[in-house]
């Protein structure tokens, strides 16, 4: 359960952070994001 809620998150987080995509939520969104740090998922090089 805990691996199937997780990758919802991940989907979820990635699919946020396409421009022009409508948002979308999975369950425990909140939660998740303060538990894996709310790191960004990709980060940006000079």
């Amino acid at each position: 359960k805990l691996k199937n809620l997780k990758a919802a998150y991940f989907k979820c987080k990635r699919n946020n952070n396409v421009s022009g995509a409508a948002p979308s939520k999975c369950p425990f969104y909140n939660e998740l994001d303060i538990l894996s740090g709310g790191r960004p998922s990709v980060l940006a090089s000079s």
